[in-house]
C-alpha cells in the first residue's frame, strides 16, 4: 500500500544510459587512481595495521575487522588483497625481481577492476532504489533527466 507524502515533492532525476554511465565511472575510477587513491588507501591499511599490530591498543577483544564499517566502502575492500601481499609497513621499499613486479602489476589492475565492478553494480543498485521508492509514489512526481549525452549541457 502506498502512503501519499506529506509535502508534494518534485524530484529531477538525472538519469543515463548505463554503457554511458559504466564509461564515466571507469574514467572516475582511472582519475581517483591518477589523483593518489592507492596512497591514501595505503595509508589507511598500514596505520589500521599498525594498530592492530600494537599490544598497547588491541587485543583479540578489540581488535579492528576488515569486514565491518569503512573498509566495506568501495574503493578500500578491493584492494586488501594487493595490500597483504605487497604492503610494507616500515616504509622500505621491496626488491621484487622482474616477474615478481609483473605478478605484482597484474594484482594492482585487478584490484582497479574490482573497483570499477563494485561501483557498476552500486550505480545499478542506486537506479534499482530510485525506480522501486521514487517512481510512481503518490505525492512524488520524478522528472527524469537524460543527461547520457554530456556534450549537450554547457
Amino acid at each position: 500500500m502506498q502512503q501519499k507524502t506529506k509535502y508534494n515533492c518534485l524530484v529531477l532525476w538525472l538519469d543515463c544510459d548505463q554503457d554511458a554511465l559504466d564509461e564515466r565511472l571507469d574514467g572516475r575510477v582511472d582519475k581517483m587512481m591518477k589523483d593518489g587513491l592507492l596512497e591514501e588507501v595505503r595509508a589507511l591499511y598500514t596505520n589500521y595495521t599498525k594498530i592492530n599490530l600494537d599490544p598497547n591498543v588491541c587485543n583479540d577483544e578489540n581488535r579492528l575487522d576488515y569486514t565491518r564499517g569503512v573498509w566495506q566502502a568501495i574503493g578500500l575492500k578491493e584492494f586488501l588483497p594487493y595490500f597483504e601481499k605487497y604492503a610494507v609497513i616500515t616504509g622500505e621499499k621491496a626488491q621484487l625481481t622482474e616477474g615478481e613486479e609483473q605478478a605484482r602489476k597484474a594484482l594492482l589492475d585487478e584490484c582497479v577492476d574490482n573497483i570499477k565492478t563494485s561501483t557498476r553494480r552500486y550505480s545499478r543498485r542506486q537506479r534499482k532504489w530510485i525506480l522501486k521508492r521514487l517512481v510512481g509514489q503518490n505525492g512524488i512526481h520524478v522528472v527524469r533527466l537524460d543527461a547520457s549525452d554530456a556534450s549537450t549541457y554547457p
